[in-house]
């Protein structure tokens, strides 16, 4: 073959370049021995699996591949060499290095190529480290690391420059990073995530596998969810992006739309404040695989966040929020305590606020004191297991209500009862239902919001508040907002104002608001549990959809409550005491909620409609569903469903004709009959079975739901989910054990 004493840059070949990418890639191919005559260009390529393949190149610039000589694309030789298996990466790599300003033009063989000569910009490493894959290069007047990938014949075929300033992760990307091989053998279990290059070719020399993280637009160099298809995924990242672009998310988003198994680790607790590289160097490889499993938490769809939520999160020296009264980030839920100090749980920890930043790496929100009642004395009675369990917590929760407040329908004390117990982790759902109470004057609805701002996380009762007052609770404090005298707020014409607008995203965690001052506009987040009370419907369609109605009614004289005095030495124990035994359901079961939230609740029949919940109910009823399902109670969730289904399906109860009948029959036999007299049921009214079933107009019903023996059973049925009524055997002097039916006193009302 002969060679060309210099290489001619006129030449028609070369103009088209290509040839240049065969320099940077092939070792001992050297494009200036190779001028128009010297085709067809043969040469062997070796190959990512490590096989050699031979290659011709035709002078039309054709390429054959293999001993049979198979024709393809010149941009085919990438995914042989390096498994870039998409169209638009072996593109990307082949524009970049068959540039003469590009890639071709880089002389980085004499470049720093050692952890001592970057001492001073390579915080990382605290030891000597020859890299292998990887050039570094100081850049002083970008204040960068330039980061160039090495291809086989030691040449530079990207690069990506990595600004260095603080916590912040902020690169410009050019041509395609080569990833390890090790990472394309299906003996691979593992793969590590981490921030850059660096970091990445010292653990693959150390036979760990990791790749740096790709940002959105380098997500389309490799097939990622194909590569890493049965392995499990490790961010071990300790920076944040400049913006979602470049944050872990759309890698995230990605591999988990495509099922994959993907952890976070929290590299601050888990390394003891070493960086990764430092730790691994003095350890064993093998010792990074029990870190993993002890600290790393499953990331799950929930976890992510919208593009302009997380952008919005990022401040100008790229620091990652959260909100300091509650908030739950990476399996941990975050609180404020009475002092302002700052509790993260699993495994819980305490900090004071100043110091949050520089030990987990997040930041308050904002700076003012958060009116917590998370004192001393209750992280002491936790720590002691000095708390109610969760089902005697709800037990006497609802008891609680029962005896101050009076509902017609009994399921509402469990939507209630879940309501406020579920306040004290809301955060860890993507949306909390609001509840509001819509009856006249008269029916309890003040006494309600009363107990709920005593009982329920941060609680604040208010009337008739400013759209300030309800945003600052919400933004500074996450309050629970009790809204007396709602009626004002609930009207089609306040659809456009300031308060609709805060209702209107509230109920979801990326709601927020923004105001503006002059040039300046600040953002406040509106997301935390609301209930209100008014005379009348709400008809703003936007804000009905996202509540949960309860209807309240009158209180029959007959049927008697006690008067709620919240300075009572008793009431105010007990409300201590479910207080802290709500913080502790946060702190020690938090993670498990949430992963019975991502439960799938789709199939739900509603108990009385027999309808299903639609995709905004489903959404709502999430957060009291899951904890339902904590309880492993199928009694309160069916009752909680039951509740659902009157409050969302008008009068459910109600819908169809045989109902509306057998209550008409039933009111009309019970109010003209004389009940049992009993000492042993004070608020029920007890019937003999025997003789409520020989009334004629009731065997009628009874036959018309079945033509044999099972009318009956069917009957109960229908009068113990409609109505509450049950069939209970019990004592009656003089005649022993008899099977009654006991009528709530309120039926009768």
């Amino acid at each position: 073959m002969k060679k060309a004493d210099t290489l001619n840059l006129d030449s028609s070949r070369f103009k088209q370049h290509k040839i240049l990418a065969l320099e940077l890639n092939v070792p001992q191919f050297s494009i200036t021995e190779f001028q128009d005559e010297n085709f067809p260009l043969t040469f062997e390529v070796p190959t990512w699996n490590g096989k050699l393949v031979p290659i011709q190149v035709e002078s039309d610039l054709s390429v054959q591949f293999g001993p049979k000589k198979k024709k393809g694309e010149f941009s085919q030789l990438y995914t042989l060499m390096y498994n870039i298996d998409t169209d638009f990466g072996a593109q990307q790599a082949f524009s970049f290095e068959s540039n003469l300003y590009g890639a071709a033009k880089l002389d980085v063989l004499s470049k720093p190529s050692t952890t001592s000569e970057l001492k001073d910009h390579l915080h990382s490493f605290s030891f000597d480290y020859t890299f292998n894959s990887i050039r570094v290069e100081w850049l002083p007047h970008l204040n960068i690391l330039r980061y160039h990938c090495l291809s086989p014949a030691g040449h530079s075929v990207a690069l990506k420059d990595y600004a260095i300033s603080g916590e912040r992760s902020s690169w410009d990307s050019r041509g395609v990073f080569r990833l390890d091989k090790r990472l394309f053998s299906e003996k691979t279990e593992q793969v590590l995530v981490v921030d850059n290059p660096l970091i990445a070719d010292y653990l693959n020399s150390r036979d760990i596998t990791a790749i740096s993280m790709p940002s959105e637009s380098e997500l389309k160099h490799y097939d990622y969810p194909k590569l890493l298809a049965d392995k499990k995924i490790y961010l071990c990242l300790g920076s944040y992006g400049k913006n979602y672009a470049f944050s872990m998310y759309p890698f995230v988003v990605t591999m988990l739309n495509n099922g994959g198994e993907l952890y976070k680790i929290n590299l601050r607790n888990a390394l003891k404040n070493k960086s990764l590289p430092d730790w691994v160097h003095e350890n064993t490889p093998s010792d990074i695989g029990n870190v993993l499993d002890e600290y790393s938490m499953r990331v799950y769809a929930s976890d992510i966040p919208s593009q302009s939520v997380y952008n919005d999160g990022i401040s100008e020296d790229f620091t990652m929020y959260f909100h300091p009264a509650q908030d739950f980030k990476n399996m941990s839920m975050i609180y404020s305590t009475e002092s302002n100090d700052i509790l993260f749980t699993n495994p819980s920890r305490l900090f004071p606020r100043d110091h949050v930043e520089n030990m987990e790496g997040m930041t308050p929100n904002h700076v003012q004191v958060i009116e917590s009642p998370l004192s001393n004395t209750y992280l002491e009675k936790i720590r002691n297991n000095d708390y109610l369990s969760p089902p005697v917590l709800y037990t006497q929760i609802r008891s609680f209500l029962k005896q101050f407040i009076y509902f017609r329908k009994d399921a509402y004390y469990d939507i209630l009862t879940t309501w406020i117990i579920c306040s004290y982790f809301y955060r860890i759902f993507n949306a909390y239902p609001y509840i509001h109470l819509a009856g006249e004057k008269g029916t309890g609805k003040t006494t309600v919001l009363d107990i709920v701002s005593k009982l329920a996380f941060n609680g604040f009762f208010l009337t008739k508040a400013t759209p300030s007052t309800l945003i600052e609770q919400a933004h500074v404090h996450g309050s629970t907002l009790c809204v007396d005298e709602f009626e004002d707020y609930s009207s089609s014409r306040k659809s456009h104002d300031e308060l609709s607008k805060f209702l209107n995203g509230g109920y979801n965690y990326r709601g927020s608001v923004t105001k503006r001052a002059g040039t300046k506009s600040t953002t406040y987040s509106t997301y935390c549990p609301k209930i209100f009370g008014g005379t009348g419907n709400i008809e703003l369609e936007t804000l009905k959809s996202r509540t949960i109605p309860l209807q309240t009614f009158k209180k029959p004289d007959h049927i008697d409550k006690d008067q709620f005095l919240e300075f009572d030495q008793q009431i105010l124990s007990s409300m201590q005491l479910f207080e802290v035994s709500c913080y502790a359901i946060g702190i020690h079961k938090a993670e498990q909620i949430f992963n019975l939230s991502l439960s799938s609740f789709e199939n739900i029949t509603l108990p009385v409609s027999k309808s299903s919940l639609n995709n905004r109910q489903l959404e709502l009823s999430r957060p009291l569903l899951a904890f339902a399902e904590f309880l492993d109670d199928e009694t309160i969730k069916t009752s909680l469903l039951k509740g659902l289904d009157i409050c969302w399906n008008q009068q459910a109860a109600f819908q169809d004709e045989r109902e509306k009948k057998l209550f008409a029959m039933l009111h009309s036999y019970f109010s003209s009959t004389e009940p049992v007299k009993t000492a042993n049921e004070p608020r029920h009214l007890v019937y003999e079975a025997e003789h409520v079933l020989e009334d004629a107009k009731i065997k009628k019903f009874m036959s018309s739901l079945s033509k044999s023996s099972s009318g009956k059973q069917i009957f109960n049925r229908l009068l113990a989910d409609y109505f509450n009524i049950e069939r209970k055997d019990l004592y009656l002097p003089e005649k022993g054990n008899t099977s009654c039916y006991l009528v709530p006193k309120s039926f009768l009302e």
